[in-house]
């Protein structure tokens, strides 16, 4: 359902893997109204906030801002992004979310920055939440070799 609404405003664009696809927000200079977990949307705030009017929703993950990638290094980095982008252009910015196409059936896993199979993620995983979570590959490599964070980088 979620998926048609945003096409027919025109909200969705490029190609997808199947699991995932790309959606647009317009953000203007003031509070998001939306908190972030690495690049992973881990709250949306009221009604009234930004985030919630372009219909953001938690595990979307935020790809790019005004058209440049997200910055590496975390919430803080992007945020600074963020403020830069909306300073430089008040009236408004595009951000670009990567979305699951059926939020029932997969979870974006943090470690291998990829939407999977939600019966590949544990069930403490999956309570960890987005920005936290890591598929089941992803976690028995992090048990064997160490943290496991950000290992394909």
């Amino acid at each position: 359902q979620l998926v048609g609404e945003l096409a027919a405003e025109g909200l969705l664009q490029g190609d997808n893997d199947g699991i995932s696809m790309m959606s647009l927000a317009n953000f203007t200079l003031g509070k998001l109204g939306m908190d972030l977990e690495k690049s992973s949307v881990c709250k949306v705030g009221d009604a009234s906030t930004q985030a919630n009017e372009q219909g953001v929703k938690v595990g979307w993950v935020l790809r790019s801002i005004a058209g440049t990638p997200v910055a590496s290094g975390g919430k803080a980095a992007i945020l600074k992004q963020a403020a830069a982008a909306l300073k430089a252009a008040p009236t408004g910015v595009r951000f670009e979310f990567q979305i699951a196409i059926d939020e029932a059936a997969s979870r974006h896993c943090a470690a291998c920055d990829k939407f999977v199979a939600i019966g590949e993620f544990s069930e403490e995983q999956l309570a960890a939440g987005p920005g936290k979570q890591m598929c089941g590959s992803c976690e028995e490599y992090a048990e064997t070799y160490g943290d496991g964070g950000d290992m394909y980088e």
